[in-house]
């Protein structure tokens, strides 16, 4: 084998050795408590998100009825 090919061969597989061993590091596994996995399970859900902007619609609409029960000052 041609000297120069060798060493061309020997970078590129300690190159992909080398990323190989980074991206098993990087994907590592979080270690949650069980307190941190609800509330991630909670900002994820699509119908606990749409439960809260529900309620504040519905506390938009009860401020609303409510002004429309206060007196009206006009010039």
């Amino acid at each position: 084998m041609n000297p120069l090919r060798f060493c061309h061969c020997l970078c590129v597989g300690t190159f992909l050795l080398l990323l190989i061993n980074l991206t098993s590091v990087a994907q590592e596994p979080q270690v949650l408590t069980l307190e941190e996995s609800i509330e991630i399970a909670k900002e994820k859900n699509l119908t606990v998100q749409t439960a809260e902007q529900n309620l504040k619609t519905a506390e938009a609409q009860v401020h609303t009825a409510r002004a429309g029960l206060l007196p009206r000052i006009t010039a």
